[in-house]
């Protein structure tokens, strides 16, 4: 496979290298014995020794939850879930591909239990993992939000799938990940919605698009621009984003900018305005810092266009939260430590008092 990628990959780049080339998607294969596939982190790895780090742009794997949700952490190479990708990325820094992204290229939850099929046969489906019309509804919002908050890498999530073009396929387990029923009619095609399709129009439609705890390349979607992508080797990420304005909402405890400008760099925090002064060098400036989490709409303006080459968002909450902790304790045990001698000088000044009477 990887000699065809590679093949492939350079034909491609021949014809236009902008050109974006997607590996084939890892599937979750948990297989030590090679019966039932070749298991997938393994696959992977020797997919880079054979030279395929070469050969792609983008890393697609499979992203079902299977038998739990949305927000389950557990990670082992024989269980599968939603977080199986984080073996492959931890993979992708280690051969020095940190800077591609993974592309989700199907996910969903087999919502059988709700068909109208025997009881028999919905047990048979249980190798994809069974979960009811509410399930699916609730897991699919959470996975997405999941990602922005907790997968600054993942670019992508293609929910697998709309719909049949008919209902020939009914019995089979592969048929109930479907977000609508087709009900179709010689005169006019219809869709029923299922609880999964209204849980994810109503996400789309009320979330804000958010930076989250991680490294974001400029050119993320989250961040609005009149964008100009370069190609530039002393970018963190071999790329730059060129614009007079740039503007996004982050959530975290620090904001570090990565930017090159020759003039100052006006960075609007909700109220408050920090002045970056110009250099002709990339700079790392923390133009946020807070002891707890907070969302704040950030804006960067110039008079002139500059670059931009990555933002940085970190959650220190827990070591802010330790070290005030810690600085509590000192104070809490210096002042029990004065009352303390000072309850022990009274009580001897009054004990001497009355042995003297």
């Amino acid at each position: 496979y990887t000699d065809m990628l590679c093949r492939t990959y350079r034909a491609l780049k021949q014809v236009d290298p902008n050109i974006v080339v997607i590996s084939a998607a890892i599937a979750p294969t948990i297989s030590l014995d090679g019966f039932m596939g070749y298991q997938d982190v393994i696959y992977l790895q020797t997919m880079y020794d054979a030279g395929a780090g070469e050969c792609f742009d983008v890393l697609a794997a499979q992203g079902y939850g299977l038998f739990s949700g949305a927000m389950d952490r557990r990670l082992r190479l024989t269980t599968v879930n939603v977080a199986r990708h984080t073996y492959y990325r931890d993979l992708m820094i280690a051969n020095g591909d940190a800077a591609k992204p993974i592309w989700i290229s199907e996910a969903a939850w087999n919502a059988v239990l709700d068909a109208t099929l025997p009881p028999d046969q919905i047990v048979q489906y249980d190798r994809f993992g069974l979960a009811t019309q509410a399930q699916a509804a609730r897991y699919m919002p959470q996975l997405y939000q999941r990602a922005q908050e907790e997968w600054s890498w993942v670019g992508v999530i293609f929910y697998w799938f709309f719909t049949q073009p008919d209902t020939s396929e009914v019995t089979q387990s592969s048929y109930y990940f479907r977000m609508v029923e087709p009900d179709y009619s010689p005169e006019k095609p219809t869709f029923t919605p299922f609880p999964v399709y209204t849980a994810m129009k109503d996400y789309i439609t009320t979330q804000t698009p958010t930076l989250y705890r991680g490294v974001h390349q400029a050119e993320s979607w989250q961040i609005t621009s009149q964008r100009i992508l370069h190609d530039d080797d002393r970018a963190q990420f071999g790329k730059d984003v060129e614009s007079s304005t740039f503007a996004f909402v982050a959530s975290g405890t620090d904001v570090w900018l990565r930017l090159k400008s020759s003039d100052s760099v006006n960075v609007q925090i909700g109220d408050e305005t920090l002045v970056v002064q110009g250099s002709d060098r990339w700079q790392d400036v923390r133009v946020m810092t807070s002891t707890l989490p907070q969302t704040m709409n950030i804006t960067l303006e110039s008079d002139a266009p500059f670059l931009l080459d990555s933002i940085l968002v970190e959650d220190n909450t827990w070591n802010n939260v330790a070290v005030v902790s810690v600085l509590g304790g000192v104070l809490l045990g210096a002042v029990v430590g004065v009352v303390g001698f000072g309850l022990y000088s009274r009580f001897k000044q009054i004990r001497l008092v009355r042995e003297n009477s």
